[in-house]
């Protein structure tokens, strides 16, 4: 999964480069510095969910714009563009809409998490190593090989929760109640990443208050900002058909009924990767059956969709 890498390379060099700024911050205008690794090593709980709420609102409206705009306002990317058609404006807005209750709903986990680890409490983690705690002296002293260590975990998690979690949304119940409004988004662009139910953005982000278990309050946070970004990888648009990893989220969209992970790793561990038929030779599966169903309960023309949307095939 190239794509995957790519994403990971580019948070481990975000990560050293705080590290390498730490004693004196990373300099953004003249005689101004922010101390990025502290902010990320934060491990001191707060009780301001009205600052929770503008920090993540600020950091999803900015790195989505900005991919929107890059994306889809650039000509010269349009030739990976893996659906040629435009997203549907009308649908755009409400992607907004659902994306801002999802951002919320991730605020609101946030929140409970600090709260668990607030110091009246005195909560720690049962299953927590011990290598993974923010030392006396402050972040400072955190060694990058264990922050980089507590963020492949958490990848590792995440991608666990988000395979069953979307699976078991899959279920016929759930989907038609609760994972339809995502897959009306079957041409997917990045504010297509959050748009959910308010249900599933709950069981989205619970990845994060769920690892409180095993992990710090430094890597909660982490997590919880990681699922606000990682949607922009899978619901970009573009891709190459020549690479598994930049295409796999977007199958998912266009044939509803596989490719459930954020990565492909647990899709060909099941079984439920999607693989291109031999033209004249694909016989019609319980799986076909079932996504024909799902793409009429998301408001389509089921065979139309799932036949026509994924050029590819």
């Amino acid at each position: 999964d190239r794509m995957g890498l790519v994403t990971l390379t580019v948070l481990i060099g975000v990560l050293s480069f705080a590290y390498v700024r730490r004693e004196s911050g990373i300099p953004i205008a003249v005689n101004t510095t922010v101390d990025v690794w502290g902010h990320i090593i934060d491990d001191r709980p707060s009780h301001e969910f009205l600052s929770m709420l503008s920090q993540n609102l600020i950091l999803w409206i900015t790195l989505y714009t900005l991919a929107y705009l890059a994306l889809y306002k650039t000509p010269v990317v349009k030739a990976w563009k893996l659906n040629p058609d435009s997203p549907n404006a009308e649908l755009m807005r409400t992607e907004v809409f659902r994306s801002v209750r999802g951002v919320t709903i991730a605020s609101i986990w946030e929140y409970a998490i600090h709260q668990l680890f607030s110091s009246s409490r005195n909560y720690v983690p049962p299953l927590c190593l011990s290598v993974l705690k923010v030392p006396d002296g402050g972040p400072k002293e955190m060694a990058l090989v264990t922050v980089v260590t507590g963020g492949l975990m958490l990848y590792v998690w995440g991608d666990f929760h988000f395979y069953w979690s979307h699976r078991l949304l899959h279920s016929p119940w759930l989907y038609k109640n609760v994972h339809k409004y995502h897959h009306q988004s079957y041409n997917p662009n990045p504010f297509s990443g959050l748009s959910m139910h308010w249900f599933e953005s709950t069981v989205y982000f619970s990845a994060a208050p769920m690892a409180s278990v095993a992990a710090p309050l430094w890597m909660c946070r982490m997590l919880l900002k990681g699922l606000i970004i990682f949607p922009l990888e899978g619901h970009s648009g573009f891709g190459s058909w020549d690479d598994e990893g930049t295409y796999n989220h977007y199958i998912h969209h266009a044939k509803f009924n596989w490719n459930f992970g954020s990565s492909p790793l647990w899709d060909h561990v099941m079984g439920t990767n999607w693989v291109a038929p031999t033209r004249g030779k694909h016989e019609v599966t319980t799986r076909d059956k079932e996504a024909l169903i799902q793409a009429e309960q998301a408001g389509f023309q089921g065979e139309a969709v799932v036949a026509q949307k994924a050029k590819d095939a």
